[in-house]
């Protein structure tokens, strides 16, 4: 059997790693735009005789057909690829595209659902191997691997921790492959099926009127390190956060929601929120550095009674 791995992200090199060992990779293929990866990736083909190519949104089915027939290709993995598969290529396999997609399906389609999984504030994330069809994320499930979040999981560990679990994941789906009679195709339904864009400037935005202290918190870790935090405007001036903590109050304010509680060395910078709990801003950046909340009420002399508030210009 002969294997190629197509992928656009530096957290699937473990993937890569393992099906080397095993003999059955054959080929690898890439982005032309990320020039990192492309580094690591040209240098690692060359050492080990493996067919490479680079492939451009615009010629995508032409390039990647003769790759998949260059390198006489039984099998395609995919593993954080962007672009859609034309109908064409997904033929060319015998065995077919299978994609390692970093979330739970149907529930969690899309091409980034690690951000929702966390601001949904789900229990558990998932990673999820698919066979590949026409549309996005909708071939019948092969094989679906559970992970538990923790707390203070940030968008970058639970990225991370799914990256780590890809490699045990292809190693069961190639022992199906054994028999392929057996590989268990469950197909998705469609009742419970849901497809999540990659986050708009809007959804990364905190309404200090709905979200509670959690909602906040929720949406910080999925926003750090991808989209550089959550986002807020103090003075009119957009304010990203990267890291709070849920704080319950040491005294009883009528104040209103995105107010200033606290902005002192031993308290910190403490905001309120519509649960009556407040957020401690942990990590802050503007535009002029990255600070901790204790550094960016000192630096910008933030005053006990001032505002989060959406921008005036939105207004």
């Amino acid at each position: 059997m002969r294997v190629a791995f197509l992928t656009n992200s530096i957290l699937a090199t473990e993937s890569i790693a393992y099906l080397h060992s095993t003999g059955l990779l054959k080929a690898v293929g890439t982005l032309e735009r990320n020039t990192l990866l492309r580094s690591q990736l040209e240098a690692f083909t060359s050492k080990n005789n493996l067919e490479y190519a680079l492939f451009s949104k615009q010629s995508l089915e032409a390039e990647l057909n003769n790759f998949l027939h260059r390198a006489k290709i039984d099998l395609a993995i995919v593993q954080t690829f962007p672009y859609k598969i034309p109908p064409s290529s997904l033929r060319i396999p015998e065995i077919g595209f299978y994609n390692v997609h970093p979330g739970p399906l149907p529930q969690y389609r899309g091409p980034d659902p690690v951000f929702w999984v966390l601001k949904n504030q789900e229990q558990a994330g998932a990673i999820t191997l698919h066979k590949m069809e026409e549309d996005y994320d909708t071939g019948a499930i092969v094989l679906c691997e559970s992970l538990s979040i923790h707390p203070t999981d940030t968008y970058g560990i639970l990225n991370s921790h799914l990256a780590h679990a890809a490699p045990e994941l292809i190693s069961k789906f190639l022992e199906l492959l054994r028999n392929p009679s057996r590989i268990p195709l469950i197909e998705q339904s469609a009742s419970e099926a849901g497809f999540q864009q990659k986050p708009s400037v809007q959804s990364l935005m905190i309404d200090w009127t709905t979200h509670s202290s959690q909602d906040i918190q929720a949406l910080t870790q999925a926003s750090n390190p991808n989209q550089n935090g959550s986002i807020a405007f103090f003075r009119d001036v957009i304010t990203r956060f990267l890291e709070v903590d849920v704080l319950t109050p040491e005294f009883s304010a009528n104040l209103s929601p995105g107010t200033v509680l606290t902005a002192d060395d031993s308290r910190g910078l403490q905001v309120k929120c519509i649960d009556k709990q407040v957020i401690r801003l942990n990590i802050v950046h503007v535009d002029e550095g990255y600070f901790t909340g204790k550094r960016f009420a000192e630096v910008f002399n933030v005053k006990i009674g001032e505002k989060f508030t959406p921008p005036s210009f939105l207004s």
